[in-house]
């Protein structure tokens, strides 16, 4: 074997064994390799750990720890070099195999290392045969990418979870189905992309953060277990749901139902609303990020994450607006300015974008690029409902309008506020105008004439005089004839029209007509009635 190979595996191992520690990231190795190369095409021959030292990634006592590590691992027979292997290609622990090897000492029948890391659920058959046939062939030159993407991408194993499969990735990291082999439990991981772990001031929110969160229950939220950090990886243990987000659900089978949108926003809203009461903000809300579980449950995931993408006093420069503050289709005005005071009206905004999207099947607002599209949020009115793909019932439209103000001070003040908005829209509500029953598909009152698709009174009167409410809260009639008054009115002019005719022909045939006999009875009546009371 060259020294250069031989120079190469033992800083991969050294690297590897920093990680495992905890002392290191990945990213942090990958800059400090690169010194070294430079320093070497220089003629200048550093140690890694010097480097690392020097870069203040490593203290005094660590690169001791690391270094007395490694020359025991490097000091060994067959099942050391195997165990040297194993550990650089991410397939197991450090711990695990000295665990291992004191375990093999202990036993009275020589066992290889490989088949007692079998046994015990530390490496599969086909890893064990994989890394028998590098150490064959003395395949010591573990490449940098093996080590960047580690076990959590290529071998299956993350510390204590087995990865079942990946369910989603983005710009913060990757979500994962995985099992807890100690407890047996199915959880969801979500590891944190490696750029995080050279921001400490980022790293120190997100874990004063998640350990809040993980104080957060609610039936509607899904539950945090664990926080912590794994081969240099920051990571979530999360409650795993089986089932479903709302995007797949709405783009597979069309725009919900105003009573189905209302039954799983609900939910939505009391989960935020008891987020808010313990200062957490979820700046992400999306259909995305709602979960519908094969039982029908309404879970609201993905907390915590994105607050510490846009902590505050972060640079704008940092990251591209769209990552920092949550999707750019959903995302409140000052959200996407960076503002720093910004509260649990940005989950009312991301909220009514999110309704507006379940209830007409379509976005907002879209465009050719984010910039674009958060532009639009700061600028451009929603669109008007007449211009809307869909029939939507403007009591509805009215209710989302108003929580997507583009000035956080005119959207609803509080939770409870949007949980009595939406308990509003559900029950089967009266006219706007008179309050008069109406069923839910009809548009115009049969009372009043109001109609209530463009929420325009279009008759005075349909079936009854509309009452006018006093000062005094007493109904009174409204000023003006109604359609009663002037029936009335006609027949009258009738009457006299007809009273006339008789008349007339009784003055042609010199005979009084029947009319004006009963004329002259009622006139002899009156007068009598006045005598009596006088």
């Amino acid at each position: 074997m060259t020294e250069k190979l031989e120079k190469t595996y033992s800083d991969m191992l050294f690297g590897s064994i920093a990680i495992e520690r905890g002392f290191l990231a990945p990213a942090q190795l990958k800059r400090c390799l690169a010194i070294q190369a430079d320093c070497a095409q220089k003629g200048r021959h550093l140690q890694l750990g010097e480097i690392l030292r020097r870069k203040g990634f490593l203290d005094a006592q660590q690169l001791d720890s690391v270094t007395k590590l490694q020359r025991r691992l490097e000091e060994g027979d067959t099942d050391i070099i195997f165990g040297k292997i194993a550990v650089a290609s991410e397939l197991v622990s450090v711990e695990a195999i000295e665990e291992t090897l004191i375990e093999q000492r202990s036993l009275t029948d020589t066992v290889p290392i490989g088949e007692l890391l079998v046994k015990a659920n530390l490496m599969t058959e086909q890893q064990r045969d994989a890394v028998l046939e590098a150490q064959k062939r003395i395949r010591r030159d573990v490449s940098l990418q093996e080590l960047e993407e580690k076990t959590v991408r290529a071998k299956g194993r993350f510390g204590p979870y087995r990865l079942e499969r990946e369910i989603s990735r983005g710009g913060m990291g990757i979500i994962y189905k995985a099992v807890h082999l100690n407890l047996g439990r199915v959880v969801a991981v979500k590891t944190l992309s490696p750029e995080f772990s050279e921001r400490p001031e980022l790293i120190k929110r997100f874990r004063v953060e998640a350990q809040a969160l993980a104080k957060l229950t609610h039936p509607n939220i899904v539950q945090v277990y664990n926080v912590g950090r794994i081969e240099g990886t920051y990571f979530l243990e999360m409650e795993y749901i089986e089932g479903v987000d709302i995007l797949d659900f709405v783009e597979k089978n069309g725009p919900l139902p105003k009573e189905k949108a209302l039954e799983i926003l609900s939910q939505v809203a009391e989960a935020l609303s008891r987020a808010w009461e313990k200062g957490i903000v979820h700046r992400d809300v999306k259909p995305e990020n709602i979960l519908l579980s094969s039982a029908g449950e309404v879970k609201l995931a993905d907390f915590g994450i994105v607050k510490l993408a846009g902590g505050e006093g972060q640079q704008r420069g940092n990251t591209q607006v769209g990552e920092v503050v949550g999707s750019p289709y959903y995302i409140a005005p000052e959200q996407a300015k960076n503002a720093k005071d910004i509260d649990f009206r940005v989950d009312v905004y991301s909220l009514g974008a999110t309704f507006f999207r379940l209830v007409t099947g379509r976005l907002v607002f879209e465009g050719n690029s984010s910039m674009e599209v958060i532009a639009k949020h700061l600028h451009k009115p929603m669109p008007k409902l007449e211009e809307l793909p869909v029939q939507l019932e403007p009591a509805v439209y009215q209710v989302i309008q108003y929580m997507m103000q583009k000035n956080p001070a005119n959207r609803p003040e509080s939770w409870d506020e949007v949980k009595q908005l939406f308990a509003d829209l559900a029950t089967p509500e009266g006219c706007p105008n008179c309050d008069s029953p109406m069923k839910a598909d009809d548009i115009i009152c049969i009372e009043c004439g109001f109609n209530r698709k463009i929420g325009v009174q279009l008759m005075t009167t349909i079936g009854r005089k509309t009452p006018v409410v006093t000062r005094s809260g007493r109904s009174k009639k409204k000023p003006g004839k109604s359609h009663g008054s002037k029936r009335k009115a006609g027949g009258a002019k009738k009457r006299v029209a007809k009273k006339a005719t008789q008349e007339k022909t009784g003055e042609t045939t010199g005979q009084k007509t029947t009319g004006s006999k009963k004329t002259m009875g009622a006139r002899k009546s009156s007068r009598r009635r006045r005598r009596r009371r006088h």
